[in-house]
This record gives structure tokens, C-alpha cells and sequence, in this order.
């Protein structure tokens, strides 16, 4: 039995797990047994040309042919989560992981990615002195803390590890282990993922202390986004003396507009000039 088939029936299908995870992880296996082989070859092939509608025609053209053939072939094998692409602008990734929130996509969408990539260079641009802060991740986009039921049945729980293609599974101390993945994702979404498991009571992102700055845009593609910053400095270990805050809109065509900006914090702040 593959991971991925495994999985499947073992795990309680909650809510959150069905909105985290895409629709289908393996779309070209077509015979739903969790593997892409010579059976959903064959449904292609036996399915050659003009068939609308029909579960082989992969790219919804109407016709099963070449490309239908191809999506087979590139997916040959056990079905695995796809992590989808590395991003040249792993701010900008990060900063889309978190606006996601526990309810969303374990995975960043292209729109929103490109997005936030596109309004940093522009905010920066026309608010020189942001140029150098850098948003600072809430939590690590590649690792997630679980607590393990001492004495549990640890199937299903293995079975969602290889899912996931872990890279490392490191004891922290009692049942406590941090997990380690190939890619980014949403992790808060995922604990929920985790904490649906029998052998796990708790499942939560790997916290990072000391951060200084904030970026935390809200809108929807194609609308204009407002962006709340925080542009924090000294003695930030556990929260910043000092913040620089601004909202700035950003509308879908480009133009940007700074709505407030506040300085606030302890009296020895030293905002400049």
C-alpha cells in the first residue's frame, strides 16, 4: 500500500484537513489506487480522441491526446503532496504563508505570491526607509512541533510523514519531535493536518523569538490591498520598543498611497529626523 493510500484510510477526515489539502494530490490516477501506473495508461490510451467530458481527458480540452498522455507519464509513480515551486522571493512567500491562516491552502498560489512580490518593490520604493526591513517570519515555513501520544499506534501517523516526503524527524525530549519538510507551507494549517491524528495531541508551528518587523497585507487579486507595517527596533527579544507604523495602500494596477504613519513606543526612542 502506497504512503498517500495509507494515509487516506487511516486518518479522520476533518474539516480542516479537507481545506488545507488540495482537491486532488494526483490528478493523473485516474483508478484512484493512490498510484500512477499502467492502469490509468491505459484508460488514456483506450480513451484516444474526441471525449468531452471524460476522466481521461486530463486538460479538459475535449480530446484525450498528447498532453493527457504526458500529465500520465510525468506523474508516474506513488502519489506524493506536490510542494509546487521554489520562490525567488521567499519574504514575499513568507508573508503569503501567513495570511493564509489555519483555515487556508497549505500551499501559496501563484496570484498571491506574485502579489506580495510585486507591492514590497513598490512600497519600498516609495517609502525609502522600509527598503532594508525585511518582514520577519512568525514562525519556520518548513518545520512543525508535535507532541506524540506516549504508546500510540504510530501507522498513521508514519504513513502522513511519508505523505509528506519529511526530511527529518528530530527528538526533542518525552514525546515531543520537530519535523522537518522539503518545502514551505502553511503551517498552521498543517498542525490541524496533525493534530486530526490519533497519535498526536498537540501539533503547532516552530515560534521564532526576537523578530523586528511586520508586513501584513489584506485584499483580495485584483483589488487594492492595504498593508499594515511595523517596523520595529530596539530590544526587540520580546517585543520592540520601538515601531515605525504604516498603512499603505496598494491598488491592483500599481499606485501606491501612504494612508498613516506613527511613531509610538518608549521615550528613548530615537526616530530621526
Amino acid at each position: 500500500m502506497t504512503p498517500r493510500s495509507r494515509w487516506l484510510w487511516l486518518i479522520p477526515i476533518g474539516v480542516a484537513l479537507l481545506t488545507a489539502l488540495p482537491a486532488s494530490a494526483c490528478p493523473a490516477d485516474l483508478d484512484d489506487d493512490d498510484v500512477v501506473g499502467f492502469t490509468d495508461l491505459l484508460t488514456v490510451l483506450s480513451a484516444w480522441g474526441p471525449c468531452p467530458g471524460c476522466v481521461a481527458d486530463l486538460d479538459g480540452s475535449g480530446d484525450v491526446g498528447f498532453t493527457d498522455l504526458l500529465t500520465v507519464l510525468s506523474a508516474w509513480g506513488p502519489c506524493l503532496f506536490e510542494y509546487g515551486p521554489v520562490r525567488d522571493n521567499p519574504e514575499a512567500e513568507q508573508i503569503g504563508l501567513e495570511i493564509l491562516g489555519p483555515g487556508g491552502a497549505l500551499v501559496l498560489d501563484d496570484t498571491r505570491y506574485e502579489r506580495i512580490d510585486r507591492d514590497l518593490g513598490l512600497i519600498r520604493k516609495a517609502e525609502p526607509g522600509l527598503a532594508g526591513e525585511i518582514h520577519t517570519p512568525a514562525w519556520a515555513p518548513n518545520r512543525i512541533i508535535v507532541r506524540r501520544v506516549a504508546g500510540a499506534d504510530l501507522e498513521a501517523y508514519d504513513a502522513l510523514n511519508a505523505f509528506f516526503q519529511i526530511t527529518d524527524e528530530d527528538h526533542l525530549f518525552s514525546d515531543w519531535y520537530v519535523l522537518s519538510f522539503p518545502g514551505n507551507l502553511n503551517i498552521p494549517a498543517l498542525a490541524l493536518v496533525y493534530t486530526d491524528l490519533d497519535a498526536i495531541d498537540l501539533a503547532e508551528p516552530d515560534g521564532l523569538i526576537g523578530g523586528s518587523n511586520t508586513y501584513a497585507p489584506s485584499g483580495r487579486p485584483g483589488e487594492t490591498w492595504r498593508w499594515n507595517i511595523d517596523d520595529g527596533f530596539h530590544d526587540c527579544f520580546d517585543g520592540c520598543d520601538c515601531h515605525r507604523l504604516y498603512v499603505i495602500d496598494v491598488t491592483a494596477d500599481g499606485s501606491v498611497s501612504t494612508v498613516s504613519y506613527d511613531e509610538v513606543g518608549a521615550a528613548w526612542c530615537d526616530f530621526g529626523p
